[in-house]
């Protein structure tokens, strides 16, 4: 997992579904001036995943989304996947690079942009700020104390209370979405927790959606909320600024914290219970039961989580339904790649400084009071005495021992790891990083930034006349580049974590400072060109190692099949609010398939006899977990009884292997579903094999249209898929005139598998709009990705009249939202396909819009 760099925390299961939300704002008086904000429920941002992002952007919409005008953001939660940063640091305690993982996170931002780009429409802007108290906390107070007094005594804490929100509004006044602004760690869960989630950023996006739209699944909301990391913490990623016109409050760099402050968990010992000695965050000396406690400690970290999600949902909410400041103006975007690793400046006095190539000093080993780290290091250590000698004779056989320059540069921190010289087997640490502004009239963003950028860089957009005197800046981040930390030169020469992290040496700050206010000028009215750059990173995952090695084989135990219940829900009794339904199974390992877009397991409510689908593995009241025995995996599935479905409930999920071809549906063996449905057409159960023949069947078709198995048209490769077809539509058959023509088999499948998932609908709305999005989406993708250029005109027309001419609508659920769902999903296959406004758009919209009717 990515955040913790603890070789021990390794992914046991899902709590909530990681996310990237994306947000668009074009100038209305000229459109082709936007910019797009992604805040993405992962650690960090990393340069190797925004290229990969911006390349495929560039490639759907040519000239539109740049590496200028796109802003990747992470919120910083320490409970997600690892291995996607493309700096060999970060990879280590992943034991590599993940391309699974990587790639999952470039296919899931790109669609939030598309979708966003498809939505696209007029609206209103406008910008509100509110006080959270008891959500956030200082974790290096005394490194802040080391601030001049004069500077500490301008604000009334020692970390931001802040939550500003920008408010997204359609033409007619109606709420669309909100991105948001507050400063807290994603540490609610803490370093022993192995469930992938979301930590509290996600849990306050799933509160505020939720509230919004309470009968859509999460990721199927039309309103989206952003919350992002606000002003506290620095990394050398972008500097993002939006301006608005209203009041602004700035506030003193912080480390904050979702935590009641850091306690000895000591045992046996006198200080057990304590807090931690406050220089050092020690306990008996060592940092090892130096640990942090949330708001929810004496219940769980999960209830932390909870609880400072809620807080900021509820900030939110506030201003939501406030009192707030229009925007408009001019939207611009600048951005620059800089050479972080000896880039001279001028300070405000005249002096000629420079940053230094990346180094780690001690205290980066001592850890934080989030996960403390190991042996012997401690935070705090600034001295040219290190407390072991020993560390000092064995560095350099892991990086090159620094030089007499590199020395004096990093002073006075002591170098552990001198990154910015290992490069071996690539390079450890960036020395490259991305610089980014983006203006929204006179609301500006700036990228891990920190009090006195923000400051420094207002009061230029001010003074230069490029912004009001009531303009907002706030601060997002980690984005774009991963650089670890910025502090105050006071702060770095304390040398806790945060100064042993500022990789670049005490004038970081100041360099960000330069560097952002020569960036100023472009984001006028009237600017044109743009500011000097050094040359972009070059990539590194073309040289990355891997030791994750992938799935080679996954089978079920002798005698025993997927899917099979091996401990099943308590029948002899009834479940009550917070009782903890479970049930276990075997299972397959889940790399086998993401389920991007999907769900592992279900939660169903029986409904008027009839299965609905209320909750998924992206809700935080269900846990879906794996343990791997030797060459099987057991798999469950839990779902704690909420009080708004005290009815009966069954489980689903998704069981595939590696090595047997079949997959299964799991049903609680207890529990089945009935239903009395009218019409010829429609049967009495559902075939429970329905939902895993529907999403084996989209796997194969992607293969197949791409060229990897088979290709459309050779007469044959198209058999495998139309047999699973014909389990559910028997009467489904091409034509001998029409076999070897590839336009007639797609046609054939496409139409096929529609259907599959029109009649999934029927019971089942909710996924059932849920599989049709995946569908759409697997469409268009393959059709892009085509083997044989002069078959994509074939296989375009064949998906068009396949969906088109070869569905049947009367198979469609009756529930009017999911019904909206999946139709405005099949009619902007044509226009992803053709190009919105063409002929063949045109006539899908009118084909699908006389259906619906």
């Amino acid at each position: 997992m990515m955040g913790y760099a603890s070789l021990a925390q390794t992914d046991t299961g899902l709590h909530m579904r990681q996310r990237s939300r994306a947000f668009i704002i074009a100038d209305g008086a000229s459109p082709s001036n936007r910019v797009v904000f992604i805040n993405a429920d992962i650690a960090m941002g990393d340069t190797g995943v925004r290229r990969s992002i911006i390349s495929q952007l560039s490639s759907l919409f040519p000239g539109v989304y740049t590496a200028t005008n796109v802003a990747f953001v992470g919120t910083h939660q320490h409970s997600g996947v690892g291995g996607y940063l493309e700096d060999l640091l970060p990879q280590i305690t992943s034991l590599g690079y993940v391309k699974q993982t990587a790639d999952a996170i470039v296919a899931g931002t790109v669609l939030a942009v598309q979708r966003a780009h498809a939505s696209l429409a007029p609206g209103k802007l406008s910008v509100g700020n509110t006080t959270i108290l008891d959500a956030n906390i200082n974790r290096s107070p005394t490194a802040y104390l080391a601030n001049p007094a004069d500077e500490r005594a301008r604000y009334q804490y020692d970390q931001d209370k802040d939550i500003t929100v920008l408010r997204f509004d359609d033409a007619n006044g109606n709420a669309r979405g909100l991105l948001s602004f507050f400063a807290v760690h994603g540490t609610s869960l803490y370093e022993n927790n192995t469930l992938v989630s979301a930590d509290n950023k996600g849990m306050a996006a799933y509160l505020y959606e939720f509230h919004a739209e309470p009968n859509s699944m999460p990721g199927n909301t039309t309103f989206v909320a952003g919350f992002t990391q606000g002003e506290h913490r620095l990394y050398n990623s972008g500097l993002l600024m939006l301006a608005i016109q209203a009041q602004t409050r700035q506030s003193p760099f912080l480390i904050l914290k979702p935590r009641l402050g850091a306690f000895c968990e000591s045992p046996g010992e006198d200080y057990d219970g304590l807090p931690c000695e406050a220089d050092h965050s020690t306990c008996g000396g060592t940092v090892q039961d130096c640990h942090g406690r949330g708001p929810g400690f004496r219940i769980s970290d999960f209830e932390s989580n909870r609880i400072i999600g809620e807080k900021q949902y509820e900030g939110a909410l506030a201003v939501m339904n406030g009192a707030r400041s229009p925007v408009s103006g001019t939207v611009r975007s600048v951005h620059a790649y800089v050479n972080m690793s000896n880039h001279s400046f001028s300070l405000p006095n005249g002096t000629t400084v420079s940053t230094c190539p990346a180094a780690m000093g001690f205290s980066f080993a001592g850890g934080t009071t989030d996960g403390p780290g190991a042996f012997d290091f401690v935070q705090g250590d600034n001295s040219s005495n290190p407390q072991n000698p020993f560390w000092e004779l064995v560095k350099g056989a892991v990086t090159p021992l620094p030089s007499a320059a590199q020395i004096a540069c990093q002073n006075p921190k002591p170098i552990l790891l001198n990154t910015g010289f290992a490069h071996t087997p690539y390079d450890w640490s960036p020395n490259t990083v991305d610089v980014q502004m983006l203006r929204v009239g006179n609301f500006g963003m700036s990228f891990d930034s920190w009090k006195t950028s923000g400051e420094a860089i207002r009061a230029q957009l001010i003074s230069s006349g490029v912004l009001g005197n009531d303009a907002y800046v706030v601060v997002a981040g980690p984005a774009n580049t991963y650089g670890h930390y910025v502090t105050t030169r006071e702060e770095y020469g304390v040398q806790r974590y945060e100064g042993a992290s500022t990789i670049f040496g005490q004038f970081t700050l100041e360099a960000y400072i330069d560097k952002y206010s020569g960036m100023v000028p472009f984001l006028g009215d009237n600017a044109t060109g743009a500011p000097p750059t050094d040359p972009a990173p070059i990539d590194q995952t073309s040289k990355a190692i891997s030791l994750q090695t992938g799935v080679v084989f996954d089978a079920a135990p002798i005698g025993k099949s997927f899917g099979a219940i091996t401990a099943d829900v308590n029948t002899t009794s009834p479940y009550h609010v917070n009782d903890t339904v479970s049930a276990q199974f075997v299972g397959a390992n889940p790399r086998n398939n993401l389920r991007l877009e999907s769900t592992f397991l279900t939660v169903d409510r029986l409904v008027s006899g009839q299965w609905k689908t209320v909750r998924s593995d992206s809700h935080p009241s269900t846990i879906y977990q794996w343990v791997r025995d030797s060459t099987h995996v057991e798999g469950e599935v839990a779902f704690c009884v909420e009080l708004r479905y005290m009815h009966v409930c069954s489980y689903e999920d998704e069981v595939r292997g590696r090595g047997l071809p079949q997959g299964c549906r799991i049903l609680s063996n207890q529990i089945a579903a009935a239903a009395n449905l009218d019409g010829d057409k429609k049967k009495k159960v559902m075939s429970p094999t329905l939902r895993s023949d529907i999403y084996t069947t989209i796997d194969q078709t992607k293969s197949w249209i791409t060229g990897v198995r088979g290709k459309p048209g050779d007469g044959v490769s198209y058999g495998t898929i139309l047999s699973i077809i014909q389990k559910h539509f028997p009467d489904s058959r091409l034509k001998l005139e029409s076999v070897e023509q590839a336009d007639n088999e797609v046609a054939l499948i496409v139409g096929g598998i529609t259907n599959m998932i029109m009649e999934y609908s029927m019971w089942e709305s909710m996924s059932g709009g849920m599989a049709m999005r995946t569908w759409v989406d697997t469409l268009v993708g393959a059709h892009g990705k085509a083997a044989r250029e002069e078959n994509k005109d074939a296989i375009a027309k064949g998906i068009t009249r396949g969906i088109n001419h070869n569905t049947d609508v009367g198979l469609m659920t009756k529930d009017f939202t999911a019904r909206i769902q999946m139709i405005s999903a099949l009619k902007s296959v044509s226009a992803k396909i053709y190009g919105s406004g063409t002929d063949e758009a045109r006539q899908s919209e009118a084909v699908w819009s006389s259906k619906f009717i």
